[in-house]
C-alpha cells in the first residue's frame, strides 16, 4: 500500500497493489492494515517513472561464517536486466506465497527475519534471477559486507517451521543489498538494469559496488498465463484472417485482365502484365508440368516485373510485420539497378 498511516493505520487516498493489479483507494483511518478495507476501491492508472533514476547497491558476498579470515566472492554477482517484484512475506523469511510473480524477476524483500542466506534460498527457489534486499533504517549508511553463508544453515540460527528441512544454499544469481533510503525508486513490476562494478575507484578491499539503473518507463503489470493465451490466440486468428485476405487480393490482382474494369477495393499494381497468367499456371503445375510452365513464366518477366514482384512481396512482408499498410518508402527501379545478374 502507497499512501499516509496515521497512528500506524492508513488514512486518505493511496495506491493499493494486490498481486500486481493497482487500486485507487481510499481508507478513513478505522482499520489497522492489511484487514482494513477501503471505504473507496477503484482501478488505478499504470505507474509512470519520467526520468532516469539510478542508486548505488553493494554486492553480497558468498561466503562461510566459521572462516576466519574474509574475502569478497562475487562469482554469483553477473549483470541482469529484468523486472522488479516484491516478496510475500516481504521479508522473505518463509517460502514465497507469490512464485508466479519472481519467476524470471529481481526479486525484492526487506532486511530481518532471517538470514541473507534464508532469504536468497527462497527467492531463488522461486525461479528469481536476481535478489535486492532492503535496509529498514532509512539513515543507514553503507559500513559492511553482508555475507551469504553458504555452510550448515544451522550456523545462522534461523528458525524453520516443524517438518521444514534446512538445506545449505548455494547463491546462483546476483544479489545486492540497498538502503532503505532508496526504497521510493524500487518500484513493483519496473524494468530495471543491474550493473557491478570490480575495482571501482575508491572502493574499500573486498567489496564490490554495483547499481540499478531505472529507465523511463510506464509500469504495466503482468498478463497472467490465460491472459496471454487468450491474447495471442485472438493474434493468431486475426492474423489467419487477414492472410485470407491478402491471398485473395494477390490472386485478383494475378487474374486481373488490363481493360477490366477495376473493382472497388482493388489496386491496379499488377493490371496487365504479360505474366499474370503464366504465373497462375505456375502456381497451380505439379511436378510434371512444372518445367513447361516455368519456362513459359519467365519467357514474360522483364527486369521490372521481377522487381515488382519483389516490391508486392516486401510490401505484405511489411504489412504483416507492422500490422499497418504504410506503403513501402522506397520504389525498386531496373533503370536504376544494376540488373546484369538478373
Amino acid at each position: 500500500y502507497e499512501g499516509e498511516f496515521v497512528a500506524g493505520k492508513p488514512c486518505g487516498k493511496g495506491v493499493l497493489t494486490v498481486n500486481e493489479d493497482r487500486f485507487a483507494v481510499e481508507y478513513d483511518g478505522s482499520g489497522a492494515f492489511p484487514g482494513a478495507v477501503p471505504v473507496s476501491k477503484g482501478e488505478a492508472e499504470p505507474e509512470v517513472l519520467l526520468k532516469d533514476s539510478r542508486f548505488t547497491v553493494v554486492a553480497v558476498s558468498r561466503g562461510n561464517k566459521l572462516q576466519q579470515t574474509f574475502k569478497g566472492n562475487y562469482t554469483h554477482c553477473k549483470s541482469v536486466d529484468a523486472k522488479l517484484a516484491y516478496t510475500c512475506p516481504s521479508r522473505a523469511n518463509h517460502p514465497l506465497k507469490n512464485p508466479t510473480e519472481i519467476e524470471g524477476k529481481i526479486a525484492v524483500c526487506w532486511r530481518g527475519g532471517g538470514s541473507f542466506a534464508k532469504k536468497v534460498r527462497y527467492c531463488q527457489e522461486a525461479g528469481a534471477v536476481g535478489v535486492i534486499i532492503v535496509g529498514t533504517d532509512d539513515n543507514e549508511k553503507y559500513t559492511q559486507i553482508f555475507q551469504i553463508h553458504e555452510g550448515d544453515p544451522a550456523d545462522d540460527n534461523d528458525f524453520y517451521p516443524p517438518g521444514e528441512v534446512a538445506k545449505p544454499v548455494t547463491a546462483k544469481v546476483p544479489v545486492v543489498f540497498s538502503l532503505g533510503r532508496h526504497e521510493h525508486l524500487i518500484r513493483h513490476g519496473a524494468f530495471v538494469r543491474m550493473r557491478f562494478f570490480p575495482g571501482a575507484p575508491g572502493t574499500p578491499e573486498n567489496w564490490l559496488l554495483g547499481c540499478i539503473l531505472l529507465h523511463p518507463q510506464t509500469i504495466h503489470r503482468d498478463l497472467t498465463r490465460d491472459e496471454a493465451d487468450k491474447l495471442l490466440l485472438e493474434f493468431l486468428n486475426q492474423r489467419k484472417e487477414e492472410r485470407k485476405q491478402e491471398s485473395a487480393d494477390l490472386e485478383t490482382k494475378l487474374r486481373r485482365k488490363g481493360n477490366s474494369p477495376q473493382k472497388p477495393g482493388e489496386t491496379p499494381e499488377m493490371e496487365g502484365r504479360e505474366w499474370s497468367a503464366p504465373l497462375m499456371k505456375l502456381m497451380e503445375a505439379d511436378d510434371s508440368s512444372l518445367p513447361g510452365a516455368l519456362d513459359n513464366f519467365t519467357a514474360n518477366m522483364k527486369a521490372q516485373d521481377v522487381l515488382d514482384l519483389c516490391q508486392e512481396f516486401m510490401q505484405g512482408q511489411y504489412r504483416s510485420m507492422t500490422g499497418c499498410s504504410v506503403p513501402l518508402p522506397f520504389k525498386l527501379d531496373a533503370n536504376l539497378l544494376d540488373m546484369s545478374n538478373l
